[in-house]
């Protein structure tokens, strides 16, 4: 399973494409985008989404399943 940080070549390439992410905070937004994922919309969504990865402890998934399977690991 994949644990590093996602290069930001993998965010461009999942434009237009949903992603999920680890927990962020207890927020309502960060809640709504966990059990939902979140749509790359463009370029700058992209980066941002690169520079959050980069500064905090998520991680982002092309699915639900290998989010879950990550957070699994983790859990031993």
């Amino acid at each position: 399973m994949d644990r590093e940080l996602r290069h930001i070549d993998w965010f461009r390439d999942n434009i237009g494409k949903t992603i999920y992410g680890t927990s962020g905070c207890s927020c309502s937004v960060c809640h709504m985008q966990y059990l939902k994922g979140v749509r790359i919309s463009d370029l700058n969504h992209a980066n941002s989404l690169y520079s959050i990865q980069d500064t905090t402890n998520r991680r982002y998934f092309t699915s639900k399943e290998d989010r879950v399977e990550y957070e699994r690991s983790l859990k031993g």
